[in-house]
């Protein structure tokens, strides 16, 4: 009797509402990207995808310039991560740092970016959206095998930040890593949940198992 197939471990996803802050009069915006391409790679190392809904804009110039992270917080749906984009944040709170940092996350749901990100280099310090991400799903500088200069979560002092889409771990330098124990722990966050198939997927898969089948007992009556 045939044993049942080895089955991958399902995709897993994160949802992220992203906040572009302004003024109070809804100018001077804080500069916006997701990196796109570096989010889905880096995060790709664990099966992850991440998934961003439409922006929505805050006007407020006490934000705009942010002096306590906590103040940022996760508002709406408990279950979608927040992303702030700010133009400077000076308190990140706890021991990860003050004065003018690129970012700042917490597992409490929520993370921010600021203008510094944009301005490390002609294409940005492009790793920081996935960094502060990995803080939400809990991971740390120093734990799950961070420390580093090739992983993602080491400290950025001591970071080696990929500047080509090709640097990216599995590619030419296998920079921004995740190690084994990293992704089982972000896999296990409250902020991730199973992709679900599409329709049409179902349909190959429950087609696919039905000419299996038929080949099985095809094969026995002979």
């Amino acid at each position: 009797m045939l044993g049942a197939p080895a089955q991958a471990a399902p995709t897993r996803q994160v949802t992220i509402q992203a906040w572009q802050v302004c003024d109070d009069a809804g100018n001077n915006c804080a500069t916006t990207s997701f990196f796109d391409a570096f989010t889905e790679k880096i995060w790709a190392q664990a099966d992850i995808k991440v998934n961003f809904l439409a922006m929505q804009q805050v006007n407020s110039s006490a934000r705009l310039n942010e002096t306590d992270f906590s103040d940022l917080g996760n508002v709406g749906d408990a279950s979608v991560i927040d992303l702030w984009f700010l133009n400077d944040l000076s308190d990140c709170g706890g021991n990860f740092g003050f004065g003018s940092l690129f970012g700042c996350g917490t597992s409490g749901g929520w993370f921010a970016m600021t203008q510094a990100v944009f301005d490390f280099s002609a294409i940005g310090r492009v790793d920081t959206l996935s960094h502060e991400l990995g803080h939400v799903l809990g991971l740390g500088h120093d734990d799950f095998g961070a420390g580093a200069a090739d992983n993602l979560m080491t400290s950025g002092g001591s970071r080696s930040i990929a500047q080509a889409l090709g640097d990216v771990n599995p590619d030419g330098l296998g920079l921004e890593k995740l190690t084994a124990a990293q992704i089982a722990e972000a896999r296990s966050s409250g902020f991730t949940t199973n992709v679900l198939p599409e329709p049409g997927s179902l349909a190959l898969a429950a087609l696919a198992l039905t000419v299996a089948g038929l080949a099985r007992r095809k094969a026995a009556a002979s």
